[in-house]
């Protein structure tokens, strides 16, 4: 159970972008996710007592490669990808009065991702929520995201990047489950008894990569996906943030349940429009 929700998480946040960033509201490339499968795939030394024992064997040959090629089936342009270290840019910020910030531990070696959770306060409502994302600035940093940052009409690349995002997060739905599917068929060869439907999603909303209006220097992206853990519902709002902010390129993803979406993506803007603690007005 553990190898197959660890599997679970690590193909998740390849797909959603939680594994490597989140630039320009997309998910910088984690590692893919591989499970290593210890059932042998080489049938020609097997000596079987009866023809049943030769359609298992075949079986669990084919079943072994296709599960050592779990992949997410969701291709994400690599020119949205960070291809420079980021800045936490949202440790050393100054928040308003009514949100907190605790940052948790890198999640990639290189430093390219910074995450932590928020707590906000509305009212009589206080609401937690995980964020990650990071500040890039410099020559690779102008050469990767300038061009969605232009005025006037960006150019036909730039469109069709944002294009090729966009179908990206309709079939997401799709990707995730393929990898949920496969990951539940390649820990059963282990010996572990996982049913299949164990973790599904469902999104039913999907609101695609667009200009905030009454901001041009930003992007947003959200979905609504709701997850179904051993019978149990998880409903979830993923919000998606990237701005020119004084010169850098800023991303953001704000994850929290879907009961307090308005206040997610309230605190989500704030985040990515905000200014470090020690720099003068």
């Amino acid at each position: 159970m553990k190898k197959l929700l660890t599997a679970i998480v690590f193909s998740a946040m390849t797909l959603t972008g939680m594994g490597g960033g989140a630039a320009e509201a997309a998910p910088a490339p984690a590692a893919k996710p591989v499970v290593t499968i210890k059932a042998k795939t080489d049938t020609s030394a097997v000596k079987p007592k009866d023809d049943n024992t030769v359609i298992e064997a075949k079986k669990a040959a084919e079943a072994s490669l296709a599960a050592k090629q779990v992949q997410p089936q969701v291709a994400f342009p690599d020119t949205l990808y960070p291809r420079t270290k980021g800045d936490d840019y949202f440790k050393d910020a100054k928040l308003k009065n009514n949100i907190t910030y605790a940052p948790l531990p890198n999640l990639t070696k290189e430093d390219i991702i910074y995450s932590g959770v928020v707590n906000v306060k509305k009212k009589d409502i206080t609401a937690a929520a995980f964020v990650t994302g990071a500040q890039y600035e410099g020559d690779l940093a102008d050469e990767q995201y300038s061009k969605f940052f232009v005025k006037g009409n960006l150019s036909q690349d730039a469109i069709r990047q944002l294009y090729t995002y966009n179908v990206a997060l309709l079939r997401l739905e799709y990707g995730l489950n393929d990898v949920f599917l496969k990951t539940a068929s390649a820990v059963k060869l282990e010996g572990e008894e996982i049913p299949y439907g164990i973790l599904s999603v469902r999104i039913p909303k999907v609101e695609q990569i667009h200009k905030l209006k009454g901001y041009e220097n930003i992007y947003t992206a959200s979905i609504n996906p709701v997850f179904v853990a051993d019978n149990y519902l998880i409903p979830l709002h993923i919000r998606a943030f990237a701005a020119h902010v004084d010169g850098k390129y800023r991303n953001l993803l704000i994850i929290g349940p879907a009961s307090e979406t308005d206040i997610f993506d309230q605190a989500g803007l704030d985040i990515i429009l905000s200014k470090p603690k020690d720099e003068k007005k």
